[in-house]
């Protein structure tokens, strides 16, 4: 049976705002099915206080590791220790993004978790992603019990534990446990950080560079020559697109791409047109970056 879409308008007076939800109705099957929710693979242990839940990877059963003891964790062998919930009537829909460097998706539960995981993507400081990795005891705060981090990542810049909120929902109960992370995992080094979705001014922008991750086929051409002008002051995109006197499509596409990948800079604030400058990226070109696995596994990257 073909798929019908239907998109419904509804108003909603909460925040005094205007919401869409799409609806997306499938056969008369689907429409019925009961609410369900994914069946774990994997048992679980009992934490104590100071510890910490952890999975590795296909094992059959979580344990408990306590948290003076994570420096030892090799973290690019973590699994989820929790499964994504998929109930029909969630609000926040479960998202699987394609990581370009990893070349698999990863299951995320949220756009704005989607988010978060592309933008990590692209941080070639970043080598381990891994969704609900860690599951942590909460003491003392009455009607919570157990939290689980919404996304461990670890590279140049250490271990990072993220919290994905947005911004207008992050309430006086989510500013407590975050605060109770950031003392938990103190000790350790690991940072708790917050994330709450790109600027609004610049979400367009952060998109158009999300779909410029795979690299164009004109890349290894003209990729060299335009990072070389990124470093000449005053380069504009006029001037990248007039010295390489290709197709301004195919010109784009690839500025894009580098971009994205921290090559070349172009800052969007205050819009983007024919004057705006580019600037020399955080990264270095590799000679052979074309033919290398950087934007396929680079540095071992990888997601659970």
């Amino acid at each position: 049976m073909c798929l019908v879409h239907l998109l419904l308008t509804i108003s909603d007076s909460h925040r005094g705002g205007l919401r869409r939800f799409a609806v997306f109705l499938g056969s008369a099957r689907s429409v019925s099915a009961p609410r369900s929710r994914r069946s774990e693979q994997f048992t679980h242990v009992g934490i104590g206080p100071g510890q910490v839940e952890l999975r590795l990877r296909d094992a059959p059963t979580t344990m408990a590791v306590h948290v003076e003891d994570l420096p030892g964790v090799d973290v690019s062998t973590l699994d989820r220790v929790r499964d994504i919930p998929t109930f029909q009537d969630k609000w926040s829909v479960p998202r699987q993004p394609y990581m370009q460097r990893l070349k698999e998706h990863i299951e995320t539960e949220s756009g704005l978790e989607r988010q978060f995981a592309v933008r990590m993507d692209r941080d070639l400081e970043v080598d381990v992603v891994v969704p609900q990795a860690v599951g942590v005891r909460i003491d003392g705060i009455p009607g919570k019990r157990r939290h689980v981090v919404d996304f461990l990542v670890a590279g140049d810049r250490g271990v990072e534990l993220w919290l994905v909120r947005p911004a207008e929902h992050f309430d006086d109960g989510d500013a407590v446990v975050f605060a109770y992370l950031r003392a938990l995992f103190a000790p350790v080094s690991w940072n708790v950080q917050l994330f709450t979705g790109h600027d609004p001014q610049l979400s367009v922008f952060e998109r158009l560079l999300d779909d410029s991750r795979r690299m164009p086929s004109s890349a290894a051409e003209l990729a060299p020559s335009i990072v070389e002008a990124a470093h000449r002051s005053g380069t504009t995109i006029d001037s990248v697109i007039g010295l390489l006197g290709r197709p301004r499509s195919e010109v784009l596409a690839v500025l894009w791409f580098l971009v994205a990948w921290g090559y070349v800079t172009v800052d969007p604030r205050g819009g983007i047109t024919d004057s705006t400058t580019v600037t020399a990226g955080r990264h270095a070109l590799p000679p052979d970056f074309d033919q290398s696995d950087l934007h396929r596994v680079g540095g071992g990257f990888r997601a659970g």
